[in-house]
């Protein structure tokens, strides 16, 4: 019994029916029993409900084998609490090997079962972990033979845990990839070196995808490898995503150095960092020379401080960079250049670099100062033809004055001349000598001051009276054509602040440009209008509309020196027009849907004269 006191745990001993017999004092503190009340079966009232019948059913195997009794449960305490026991029992056999006793012993395991619990839940966890962490993830032992693979591995690659050996993982690696991956790993197994290598492998859709793996040994305390650990990642995005910036910078490379154009880069301070081919070319420089690209040197010495101020001023201020200079290039000539430089700046709008560009202009230089001097010289000619048809236009203005100044004195000669002079006849006449000798001076002085940009001699008229002003002094002209005029004239017309005679000359050209449109005309009516009516209550409109060819462009008439015209000038309808601007009025062409043109002139009615 001392033995059995003093054992740890639960000790007892049981007939060979199983009926216990006794226990150790241990029990009975233990549950808060008496030792009389754990015999027999009364230790079964302790154990926990869920595993009662599971240690009834084993102990009751055991009685009827005979085999040895082997079981895990919980048992109560004193306190109502559970702990688990280990349970052992043993049977005693007499010589003919009848069992005669049976001797067993309870021991706390609760402390290791709960170890072994945390255990088993911390190996869960990292199995949960491993199979979701994002990452294949593989082991192999120390001769480089894989033997675990998690589940996200098996997914990808359709592989069951058996197959996902070497030869297995091997069978899925890209044909071009499997002799080199194959060689790189065995060499790292042998040398104990990291493995790390990116190769395609195949999914389990069939579809090859780029993969990086990397596998790390595991040394013991001697330095021999135990174990391999290794990590895959699938970059196939990332692969192609580098493929695709190495093709776009390889692209923005080859733009960059066959654009026609010579192209820079440099620091905040101005110093260069990068230069296409064709700048260096250029320049007799290599590609990377970029201490010897510094073009301050090769910038023609007229222009080397125009063009360093410049640049001097844009790195200060950030401004936009431009300049044009001449260069010297690899074989000693000067070029002009067009050069541009723009900042990048970061978030914070700090200057990162200066992006710029030079172009070569030299041949557009040259042919604009050869431009410039055949400009020049046709300017000149221009001005000489320019004063001959001025001088041509000025006497056709003032040809019709001066011939009817000729006709009245022959008049008049006749009436004086006569058996019997006609005095009043000759007076009249020699009143119109006066009248159209005023009208040519007049002509002259406007035109003069008209060049002059004289100031107007402007008062109040009705400019119904200086149409039919004009169409008196154009009546000969008018009736030798064949041609006749008609007007509609709105006899409501308020006065306006104009120049008589200027306004008369635009009124003779207008109806003169009218007539001579019409002098090939045979079938039409040879009829010009003139209309005048108000407009908006505050314009006076006039339009001369005339039957003849009509116009190509109703604005390029108005253009100095443009003429429909064998001997015409092309300087009268840019004359009116200035005439009427003049007057704060506006001049314009419109085609007739009937054929012809209609030229309309607007003049404001004000109390004010026109500066």
């Amino acid at each position: 019994m001392d033995l059995i006191e003093g054992m740890p745990g639960f000790a007892w001993f049981a007939a060979a029916d199983g009926t216990v017999e006794n226990i150790n004092s241990n029990a009975a503190r233990y549950t808060g029993k008496t030792v009389d009340e754990l015999k027999n079966i009364g230790w079964a009232e302790a154990l926990h409900p869920d595993d009662m019948q599971p240690v009834l059913r084993a102990w009751s195997h055991s009685l009827e084998t005979g085999e040895a009794y082997d079981s895990e449960c919980r048992f109560r305490h004193a306190d109502g609490t559970y702990r688990w026991f280990r349970n052992s029992a043993r049977p005693i056999h007499d010589h003919a090997g009848h069992i005669v006793r049976w001797y067993g012993l309870a021991l706390d395991i609760d402390d290791r079962k709960q170890t072994e619990e945390a255990l088993q839940s911390r190996e869960q966890s990292l199995l949960v972990l491993l199979d979701n962490v994002p990452g294949m993830i593989s082991t192999a032992d120390a001769n480089g033979q894989r033997d675990y693979a998690n589940r996200r591995m098996l997914d990808y690659t359709g592989l069951e845990l058996g197959a996902a050996t070497n030869l297995g993982m091997l069978g899925i690696i890209h044909p071009d990839d499997r002799d080199a991956t194959r060689s790189k790993w065995l060499h790292c197994v042998e040398t104990g070196e990291a493995y790390s290598d990116t190769r395609r492998l195949r999914r389990y859709d069939g579809r090859y995808r780029w993969c990086h793996a990397r596998m790390e040994p595991r040394f013991d305390e001697h330095g021999r490898i135990v174990r391999w650990y290794g990590l895959m990642i699938d970059v196939d995005d990332h692969k192609r995503a580098e493929v695709a910036v190495r093709d776009s910078e390889r692209q923005l490379r080859l733009l960059l150095e066959t654009l026609p154009v010579e192209i820079w880069r440099a620091q905040p301070d101005g110093q260069l960092t990068y230069i296409n081919q064709r700048m260096a070319r250029n320049a007799g420089l290599d590609h990377n020379d970029l201490a010897a690209a510094d073009q301050r040197t090769a910038i023609h010495p007229d222009d080397v401080h125009v063009a360093e101020r410049r640049w001097a001023h844009a790195r200060q201020t950030g401004d936009f960079f431009a300049s044009l200079h001449r260069i010297r290039r690899f074989d000693g000539s000067y070029h002009w250049y067009q050069a541009f430089g723009e900042p990048l700046r970061d978030e914070n709008e700090q200057i990162v670099h200066w992006y710029g560009i030079q172009i070569d202009v030299d041949d557009q230089v040259r042919l604009e100062e050869s431009l410039r001097s055949i400009r020049m010289d046709l300017a000149h000619a221009t001005q000489l033809a320019t004063i001959a048809e001025l001088s041509a236009s000025i006497a056709h203005e003032i040809n019709q004055p001066l011939a009817a100044i000729v006709a009245n004195g022959y008049a008049c000669q006749r009436w004086l001349s006569a058996a019997s002079p006609n005095l009043d006849r000759a007076r009249i006449t020699a009143e119109r000598i006066v009248r159209d000798g005023d009208a040519a001076a007049a002509i002259v002085s406007r035109v003069r001051a008209l060049f002059k940009r004289s100031p107007l001699v402007t008062t109040g008229m009705d400019l119904n009276e200086i149409i039919i002003e004009v169409h008196r002094i154009m009546l000969s002209e008018v009736l030798n054509m064949d041609m006749r005029i008609e007007m509609d004239l709105d006899d409501l017309l308020p006065a306006v602040v104009v120049d008589r005679v200027q306004m008369q000359q635009v009124l003779v050209n207008l109806v003169r440009n009218g007539l001579e449109a019409m002098t090939t005309l045979s079938c039409q009516p040879r009829c010009l209008m003139i209309r005048s009516k108000l407009q908006n209550t505050d314009q006076i409109r006039v339009d001369v509309c005339d039957h003849g060819q009509g116009l190509t462009d109703v604005e390029k008439v108005f253009e100095p020196f443009f003429t429909t015209k064998k001997s015409g000038m092309g300087m009268g309808l840019a004359i009116c027009r200035s005439i009427i601007e003049a007057h704060q009025g506006r001049l314009w062409a419109t085609l007739n849907n009937d054929g012809g043109a209609t030229f309309s002139f607007i003049l404001p009615i004000s109390t004010t004269e026109p500066e």
